[in-house]
């Protein structure tokens, strides 16, 4: 491979070899430079002598974890620069907050996916390239400040200029006064070429030359059509009596006008104007330092019209933007409130559950979702006990990133999975069928959906003695948060269990590898909540996330009965009339203490909570 094909240069840390070998292998082969680490200690010591465009870096390392290792690069002025990706197990819990604290720029879950690391690696490789770009950008042009700086006020005055005429006046009586000229005057030319306006200095402002904005047209100008016919600087000496200017012998004469110079102003689109300086000295000629300095300004005046004509678009253009923005603002307005239109309502009309769905939206389109659903004649009876089950599913759904294309995902796994109750499929298929479903449009955009779906066996006949479990709940999570299970025992103790992971839906993982499905008894009392990880990565003011320890700790405090007392109905209006030992109790339980943790902090991500009680 020649240089001219390596795309970029990329350090791989990680302690795995086979980690190590697979990224070289996929690296290598896009055209990429790959130099692997197996630990941090090596990786900070290589970069004393090498440089890379960007550093891959697992997190789970001995000796010096990847956040240390990020945090020394990013604490030297050598390396902090360097564009950092970290790299974590499916199956960890990553901390993204503090991922991106450190100075990471983004992150790549294991077992690798080609297409996923390719992709971010050359987006944030593409950052870094324009970012050099813009500072070079940055560099040439304070050099051409510093250049520019060396000139006089008129130079000054062209760059800075909002005003062009009040501008080009001022200029025309500082070369007058500079070069001791009789007049000073600077055309500019309208499109078709057939006019000059003229912004004209005199030496006695009382003198009737003195004019800003008069226009004229250069049909009877032979001078102003040579100039704008060859583009390039003219001088008449004796312009009393030269012929080519034979037509305005009598106004050189009137104006004492001995010698006369003419530098054009010429943008990209060709002529655009003129300077002219009129002598009234005998036998005046123009030097050498007078011609190169007015072509000097001339350059610097073309730039001050296509600034402030650049700045009149811009303004248009921003008017034009902020009427575009506040219909963009309209418009997402109407697609969250059709985003949540199409949500089922949040209370099911079940005798046998009680079940309330609540989501918030963050000030950006977002992708949360609920969905539930009663499996009609799909009764299951045991002729032995003559126990009956009547089967229903929830769902809580989380597409990736924001705005149009996760609204979008999120309609279309929302209308993939009302379809898919349709058919009978046992738990885990009904997963592989989604992540199928909806694979063709997620994964082209790097993108997928994250849902955690249970399904209820709930008793609806019969007695038993002993006691049998009321209900078994079915769960099958692709990459959600796992339910949490409150029990209505004596202790009200509460189940998590974190390991309940699986693939995402949409990129053809749980499709290949399979789900797993968990089984879990419920009895009558007992609650199942389902949320979105958005209610877990809560933030308040102080930037602290709310996390799985407390939010598990709001789950266990919750008191049926109790959790409400009188006074804390007040600004509460939604509990009157609720069972507030029921499903609805606990969901405001929840909001009212997340929401308390949050306070008026942003929130960044949208909100979904469903609770159940059978």
């Amino acid at each position: 491979m020649t240089d001219q094909t390596i795309k970029g240069t990329v350090l791989v840390v990680d302690d795995t070899p086979a980690n190590l070998h697979l990224l070289r292998n996929i690296l290598t082969q896009q055209g990429y430079k790959v130099r692997p680490i197996p630990n941090g200690m090596l990786a900070l010591d290589a970069l004393q002598s090498f440089l890379p465009d960007l550093i891959l870096l697992d997190i789970m390392m001995p000796d010096m974890d990847g956040y240390e290792v990020c945090q020394r690069l990013k604490a030297n002025d050598r390396t902090k620069d360097i564009p950092v990706i970290f790299i974590s197990a499916i199956d960890e819990l990553v901390n993204k907050v503090k991922a991106f604290e450190v100075g990471g720029v983004d992150y790549i879950t294991k077992p690798f996916q080609a297409d996923e690391v390719l992709a971010r690696i050359k987006t944030h490789l593409t950052i870094q390239i324009m970012q050099k770009k813009l500072q070079q950008a940055h560099d040439e042009l304070e050099v051409r400040v510093d250049e520019l700086s060396t000139l006089n006020m008129i130079i000054h005055a062209v760059a800075t200029t909002t005003n062009l005429n009040k501008t080009l006046q001022n200029i025309a009586g500082n070369i007058m006064r500079l070069f001791e000229m009789k007049a000073v005057s600077i055309g500019l030319l309208d499109p078709t070429k057939t006019e000059l306006t003229l912004i004209t200095q005199n030496e006695r402002p009382e003198d009737d030359t003195h004019v800003v904005g008069l226009t004229v047209p250069i049909i009877n100008d032979p001078l102003t059509q040579q100039m704008i016919e060859k583009g390039e600087t003219i001088i008449i000496t004796e312009a009393q009596t030269n012929p080519i200017i034979a037509a305005l012998h009598a106004v050189m004469r009137a104006r004492q006008i001995t010698s006369i110079m003419v530098v054009p102003l010429v943008s990209r689109a060709g002529v655009v104007g003129t300077i002219n300086l009129s002598s009234n000295v005998e036998n005046y000629e123009f030097d050498d330092t007078q011609i190169q300095l007015t072509e000097t300004i001339a350059g610097q005046i073309v730039g001050a019209i296509e600034n402030v004509r650049l700045h009149e678009e811009q303004q248009q253009a921003n008017i034009a933007l902020s009427a575009a923005n506040k219909r963009m603002q309209e418009d997402l307005v109407l697609a969250r409130s059709i985003q949540q239109g199409l949500l089922p309502p949040p209370r099911p009309d079940w005798s046998q559950l009680e079940v309330i769905c609540f989501t918030a939206s963050a000030n950006e389109i977002g992708g949360d979702f609920y969905a539930y659903h009663r499996f009609e004649n799909e009764s299951i009876e045991n002729r032995q006990s003559k126990i009956g089950y009547q089967k229903y599913a929830l769902a809580v759904g989380d597409v990736s990133g924001k705005g149009v294309s996760a609204a979008l995902l999120m309609a279309a796994s929302l209308s993939q999975l009302e379809a898919m109750f349709a058919y009978d499929y046992t738990p885990a298929k009904r997963l592989t069928y989604l992540d199928e479903a909806i694979m063709h449009y997620a994964r082209p955009r790097c993108q997928n959906c994250a849902l955690c779906y249970v399904q209820l066996e709930v008793r609806s006949r019969g007695k038993t003695s002993p006691p049998t479990p009321y209900s078994l709940l079915h769960v099958i999570n692709a990459g959600c948060i796992p339910p949490y299970v409150k029990r209505a025992d004596a202790d009200g103790s509460v189940e998590f269990d974190e390991k309940m992971g699986g693939f995402a839906l949409g990129q053809g993982l749980g499709a290949k590898h399979g789900y797993r499905e968990h089984t879990i008894e419920l009895f009558s009392g007992d609650m199942v909540i389902l949320i979105s990880d958005g209610v877990v990565e809560a933030n308040n003011k102080a930037g602290d996330m709310l996390g799985f320890e407390r939010l598990e700790q709001i789950v266990r405090n919750f008191e049926p009965d109790t959790s409400f007392a009188s006074q804390d109905l007040q600004g509460f209006k939604n509990l009157e009339g609720l069972n507030l030992s029921g499903a609805e109790a606990m969901l405001e339980h929840l909001k009212r203490e997340v929401f308390a943790f949050t306070g008026e902090a942003e929130q960044h991500d949208d909100m979904t909570m469903v609770v159940v009680r059978v």
